[in-house]
């Protein structure tokens, strides 16, 4: 079966199971130019532009003409990908690219040099090392492209990345991004099949550690209601507002996480305009701190005919929003671009535990100093 298959998607196999399985499979293959392709694609990191690529491509000189390549499409491959060709010089760099479109519109003159209507000057490509994820956002950003060619450290053309194998890593990160936005650590041993119908050991290693970050906050938030005791049990009124605003800032907070990793991964935030953006979502904060403000503030009035104790929770519910939200955009980015990690799921537990410190903390430290008045 692996030998049947196209090399790119039998290296995804291979990487599927246990090391020692496939090396056990990669020895019984006859020992030929296909099986060395599959072995250098497999020792090729599996999340890169290397680990994804496809070897079967049309490639030609640089000086081939028109009858060259349409003699080298009537021997293709079954596997080979012929809606492009390729050209490369002397030393096997990539110097040019012709669509089939164009090969069979100059058919007539079968003896015109390729190079005479090929793409040279912005031939698309990605370096071997580009992470997977890189080479579908390029993808997006040339959406008629069918065919990404990927280049060695000097140019050598070494394959191609087809638009199903992008297909693939869409799915596959879109998949992740989704697992960690809920706090679900996805590892080698981890993957969907064993979080979804696999033992239970797996579920649980994959949920219990960001569990276990909010377990702490929280832990740390019973602590702070332990240290106000006295003024949790004389303003019962003030203090049942605390949970709906650290609900309340959570959400926006998380709301701004997702869409910022989002913005991340699309590279549509980056270092250049990140004080834009912080300022966005604030603006976007304050309408919406806004609108609950008054929502609140009102009810509460209502409630009680406190004038003062809805004055603080207006204040309140403004504040942590915005508070939230730039946090929601200025975590993730720090993660990206100064500690070099994927932020996906990571500033989410972190941002709702870290508001609710800093809401009861502020929150009854507030109305303990103004017990007498919230009485």
């Amino acid at each position: 079966i692996i030998r049947a298959m196209p090399n790119d998607d039998a290296v995804d196999i291979l990487q599927e199971i246990t090391p020692e399985e496939a090396k056990r499979i990669l020895g019984e293959l006859p020992q030929d130019a296909e099986t060395k392709s599959l072995h250098e694609l497999f020792i090729e990191a599996p999340d890169t532009a290397a680990g994804i690529m496809s070897p079967h491509f049309i490639c030609v000189s640089q000086n081939a003409t028109i009858a060259d390549v349409l003699e080298k499409l009537k021997q293709a491959h079954e596997y080979d990908f012929v809606y492009y060709t390729y050209l490369v010089n002397d030393d096997k760099a990539l110097v040019g690219v012709v669509s089939i479109k164009m090969l069979l519109l100059n058919s007539h003159t079968p003896e015109r040099p390729l190079k005479e209507f090929a793409l040279i000057d912005e031939i698309k490509s990605v370096h071997e090392s580009f992470d997977q994820e890189l080479v579908a956002n390029i993808f997006r950003k040339y959406y008629n492209l069918l065919a990404l060619p990927v280049v060695g450290d000097h140019d050598e053309l070494l394959g191609i990345v087809t638009f199903d194998d992008v297909i693939d890593v869409i799915d596959e990160e879109s998949r992740e991004d989704l697992y960690r936005t809920s706090g679900i650590r996805m590892e080698e041993a981890i993957d969907e099949r064993n979080l979804l119908t696999g033992k239970a050991i797996y579920a649980f290693r994959a949920r219990v550690p960001w569990l276990s970050v909010t377990l702490i906050g929280q832990l740390l938030v019973a602590t702070i209601i332990g240290v106000f005791n006295e003024t949790v049990s004389t303003a019962v009124a003030a203090f049942s507002f605390l949970p709906l605003l650290c609900g309340l800032s959570g959400n926006v907070g998380a709301q701004s996480d997702t869409i910022s990793v989002r913005g991340i991964a699309l590279e549509m935030i980056h270092p250049e305009n990140i004080v834009k953006q912080v300022s966005r979502e604030l603006r976007v904060a304050a309408m919406i701190g806004g609108v609950f403000a008054l929502v609140l503030g009102t009810a509460s009035y209502l409630m009680y005919h406190h004038v003062l104790l809805s004055t603080i929770l207006v204040a309140y519910v403004f504040l942590s929003n915005c508070i939230s939200a730039s946090m929601g955009v200025i975590i993730p980015y720090t993660i990206k671009y100064v500690f070099r990690q994927d932020p996906a799921g990571i500033g989410g537990p972190f941002i709702t535990t870290g508001m609710d410190l800093v809401m009861y903390t502020s929150y009854l430290w507030l109305i303990s100093q103004l017990a007498e008045r919230m009485i």
